[in-house]
Protein backbone atom coordinates (compact mmCIF):
# COMPACT_ATOMS: atom_id res chain seq x y z
CA UNK A 1 0.00 0.00 0.00
CA UNK A 2 1.51 3.21 -1.07
CA UNK A 3 1.76 6.13 1.94
CA UNK A 4 -1.50 8.32 -0.07
CA UNK A 5 -3.39 5.81 0.45
CA UNK A 6 -2.49 4.54 3.68
CA UNK A 7 -3.17 8.12 4.22
CA UNK A 8 -6.36 8.64 2.98
CA UNK A 9 -7.91 5.25 4.33
CA UNK A 10 -6.16 5.39 7.41
CA UNK A 11 -9.42 6.07 10.66
CA UNK A 12 -6.38 7.22 13.08
CA UNK A 13 -2.50 7.59 13.32
CA UNK A 14 -1.92 4.52 14.70
CA UNK A 15 -3.90 2.65 11.78
CA UNK A 16 -0.63 4.24 10.24
CA UNK A 17 1.82 3.31 12.89
CA UNK A 18 1.21 -0.37 12.09
CA UNK A 19 2.81 0.10 8.37
CA UNK A 20 6.54 0.08 10.30
CA UNK A 21 8.34 0.68 6.44
CA UNK A 22 6.81 3.91 6.91
CA UNK A 23 8.74 4.40 10.59
CA UNK A 24 6.46 6.96 12.24
CA UNK A 25 8.09 8.90 14.39
CA UNK A 26 8.52 11.93 16.48
CA UNK A 27 10.29 14.89 15.79
CA UNK A 28 12.54 17.38 18.22
CA UNK A 29 13.89 20.58 18.65
CA UNK A 30 12.01 22.99 16.43
CA UNK A 31 9.79 20.43 15.22
CA UNK A 32 8.84 19.37 18.39
CA UNK A 33 4.99 18.68 18.69
CA UNK A 34 5.22 17.14 14.99
CA UNK A 35 5.95 13.73 13.88
CA UNK A 36 7.64 12.27 10.43
CA UNK A 37 6.85 9.48 8.41
CA UNK A 38 9.59 7.84 5.55
CA UNK A 39 7.99 7.85 2.50
CA UNK A 40 9.91 4.88 0.50
CA UNK A 41 11.13 3.60 3.89
CA UNK A 42 14.68 4.61 5.62
CA UNK A 43 16.99 4.30 3.03
CA UNK A 44 15.09 6.95 0.15
CA UNK A 45 15.55 9.78 2.84
CA UNK A 46 12.84 11.35 2.12
CA UNK A 47 9.92 11.97 4.89
CA UNK A 48 6.54 13.34 5.50
CA UNK A 49 6.34 15.81 8.18
CA UNK A 50 3.17 15.89 9.68
CA UNK A 51 1.61 17.94 12.51
CA UNK A 52 -1.70 15.85 14.18
CA UNK A 53 -4.23 18.65 14.25
CA UNK A 54 -7.57 18.85 16.50
CA UNK A 55 -11.06 18.94 14.10
CA UNK A 56 -10.98 23.18 14.98
CA UNK A 57 -7.73 23.30 13.60
CA UNK A 58 -5.35 23.82 16.34
CA UNK A 59 -2.39 21.42 17.22
CA UNK A 60 -3.52 18.04 18.89
CA UNK A 61 -0.66 17.74 21.42
CA UNK A 62 0.59 14.68 23.23
CA UNK A 63 0.28 15.13 26.96
CA UNK A 64 1.33 11.64 27.70
CA UNK A 65 3.66 8.93 27.91
CA UNK A 66 1.25 6.63 25.95
CA UNK A 67 2.27 6.99 22.17
CA UNK A 68 -0.30 4.36 20.89
CA UNK A 69 -2.94 5.76 22.71
CA UNK A 70 -1.94 9.35 21.42
CA UNK A 71 -1.67 7.78 17.56
CA UNK A 72 -5.52 6.30 18.17
CA UNK A 73 -6.69 9.65 19.64
CA UNK A 74 -5.22 11.19 16.23
CA UNK A 75 -7.86 11.20 13.54
CA UNK A 76 -6.96 14.69 11.61
CA UNK A 77 -3.38 15.43 10.44
CA UNK A 78 -2.00 18.43 8.53
CA UNK A 79 1.03 18.02 6.17
CA UNK A 80 3.94 20.33 6.56
CA UNK A 81 6.26 19.24 4.28
CA UNK A 82 8.23 16.34 2.10
CA UNK A 83 11.88 17.09 3.06
CA UNK A 84 14.63 14.85 2.41
CA UNK A 85 16.26 14.19 6.05
CA UNK A 86 20.10 14.28 4.85
CA UNK A 87 20.12 17.49 2.86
Amino acid sequence: MSLVNLLESAENLQDINLFRIYNLHKLSHDRKDKYALDINGRRSGYRLIIQPINIDGTKFINKGDNLIEFYREVEIIGVEEVSNHYE
